[in-house]
């Protein structure tokens, strides 16, 4: 026979809400959504792609390095329907799991002389963004969808 605690024996601290302000009256809690974009900030510039969009990655040295301290060792690229980003910095090996998980959100680009100071996380110092022309876009279909009949010609 299985005994469970009763109420009296349970944890009695409060669990702190996410926000100040009541959900549902107080008597639901809210969880944050999953998230739906990332966003790339760099260069005077924010892309958004939808997270579930991203087709595939490559990672790899920056062909750029050549073992100069001040360039970025690393290069991950991050390809989508409608454009490939080029992410270089340290450490980027760091970021495929979480971006994988689909929980990263933001990616910013730092400058290049600030990289050292954090040595357990990955630091991006560049972002480019090249465009897929029109013709040779994968069109995705994320829910096997059947295409949209199109309406007759008036």
């Amino acid at each position: 026979m299985t005994v469970f605690p009763s109420i009296l024996s349970m944890n009695t601290e409060p669990i702190a809400p996410l926000s100040d302000k009541p959900q549902f009256g107080g008597s639901i809690e809210l969880i944050p959504p999953t998230p739906l974009m990332i966003e790339f900030v760099g260069n005077g510039q924010v892309w958004g792609f939808p997270i579930h969009l991203l087709y595939h990655f490559s990672f790899g040295d920056n062909p750029e390095y050549n073992a100069k301290e001040t360039r970025s060792p690393d290069q991950l690229i991050l390809d989508y329907p409608t454009a490939a980003v080029t992410l270089l910095g340290w450490r980027l090996d760091m970021m495929i799991e979480p971006l994988c998980s689909g929980r990263i959100v933001r990616v910013r680009a730092v400058p290049e002389v600030l990289a050292g100071l954090t040595v357990e996380e990955p630091w991006v110092t560049e972002i480019h963004f090249r465009v897929v022309p029109l013709a040779s876009r994968r069109l995705t279909n994320s829910r096997n969808l059947p295409p949209c009949p199109r309406s007759p010609d008036p």
